[in-house]
């Protein structure tokens, strides 16, 4: 069979999207496209501006079959990471094939890239560069020019979906060679923000949202978009209480000293995104700032990288179908209701921070129903 899987945030699901899904179905004519989404927050800390049971709706709406969660603790982590987390929770249940968004379709410029990161020039290069206390993707980018690569190729890797893709390219290539990956070209740029077409970016269409303007017309379904300025005006005073009590961190996640850094630089801000801003440099992103805030919020005091948990949060006839098909030792690792994990301790504390994080996700976006549907079956849709 041909199972192909697919990694998306849908931050929302947009017209983009929709064209991705049905590009898949036209193209490679899978038996069964199963997705995995990260849930309350996005990969660079951001607040979704739609919940996960809503993400989870537009998904089987636009034709997939099987719809996984994404758990915070494994999606809210650097691109290496969640590339690696992500394609293992496919992997485990059964995909041989993942399609992704592109700047560019080409594969061979993966492997070009791929090739070129194995060499030892390339290596004693970058270890050069990691001492300047730049973030990785700088330093991968700095070590490129230095190796005088082409300047169109370098462009091309700093686009953040070329960026991503290549994450997958390598823990494939280093993990799952059985699975092929295939590349589908995105229509616009992600950082584009004019709403000038049928097919705008997530960015566009969350700036409309803030600003007041119409935006529906760029989703291909109803979804009620959060308040983002409310949502994140909720997480300052949070950030702003955590950081002038100046708690005892040293039980949370504070890898290179960052939370030290941010309670050493902190000012009280009116804006969230100030504050981010603010605090953001050439070591530290905003994404990595967002992300760390998130951990502080919710007492996190590690990573989960390797372990992993099968989560339904939506199935069609077909998806229950393939899983009711699938070996009785990964069926046995598949649950849906959150009253179904008791006994796999390492899952059930993956388990306990994506219900704390669903909480906080509650508690920004004042939906206090969100606890209670994850004690729910998962959507059906047939």
């Amino acid at each position: 069979m041909n199972i192909v899987g697919i990694i998306i945030e849908t931050n929302p699901f947009h017209n983009g999207h929709m064209h991705f899904i049905n590009e898949i179905k036209r193209i490679y004519q899978p038996d069964l496209i199963i997705a995995v989404t990260s849930t309350s927050f996005t990969m660079r800390g951001e607040i979704s501006v739609i919940n996960k049971f809503d993400k989870t709706n537009a998904l089987l709406q636009a034709g997939v079959d099987l719809v996984l969660e994404f758990p915070f603790i494994l999606s809210t982590q650097s691109s290496d990471y969640f590339a690696s987390n992500a394609i293992s929770i496919l992997n485990e249940i059964g995909v041989n094939h993942i399609i992704c968004g592109c700047e560019n379709e080409n594969t061979n410029n993966l492997e070009y890239f791929y090739s070129l990161e194995s060499t030892s020039q390339f290596h004693f290069i970058l270890k050069e560069n990691l001492k300047k206390f730049k973030s990785y993707k700088q330093t991968f980018i700095d070590t490129l020019e230095k190796l005088n690569i082409d300047e169109d190729l370098i462009k091309l890797f700093n686009q953040p979906n070329f960026t991503l893709a290549y994450q997958y390219y390598k823990t494939i290539k280093s993990k799952y060679s059985h699975i092929k990956m295939s590349l589908i070209k995105r229509t616009n740029s992600y950082d584009d923000e004019t709403l000038d077409s049928n097919i705008v970016s997530a960015k566009a269409i969350r700036n409309a949202r803030i600003n007041n303007l119409d935006y529906t017309k760029y989703l291909p379904f109803n979804q009620k978009l959060i308040d983002l300025n409310n949502a994140y005006d909720n997480l300052l005073t949070i950030i702003n209480y955590l950081c002038l009590i100046k708690s005892n961190y040293s039980n949370t996640i504070n890898n290179e000293g960052i939370i030290n850094y941010i309670l050493n630089n902190f000012y009280q801000s009116s804006s969230y995104l100030e504050l981010i801003s603010s605090l953001s440099n050439k070591r530290y992103s905003k994404s990595r700032i967002n992300r760390t805030f998130l951990y502080m919020s919710l007492n996190i005091d590690k990573f989960y990288h390797e372990e992993k948990y099968l989560r339904i949060l939506g199935t069609n006839s077909f998806g229950l179908k393939y899983i009711n098909n699938l070996d009785k030792n990964i069926k046995n690792k598949i649950f849906s209701s959150v009253k179904e994990l008791k006994n796999d301790t390492i899952c059930y504390n993956i388990l306990e921070i994506e219900l704390l994080a669903t909480k906080l996700y509650s508690l920004l976006t004042n939906d206090n129903t969100l606890l209670i549907k994850e004690y729910q079956l998962p959507i059906r849709k047939d």
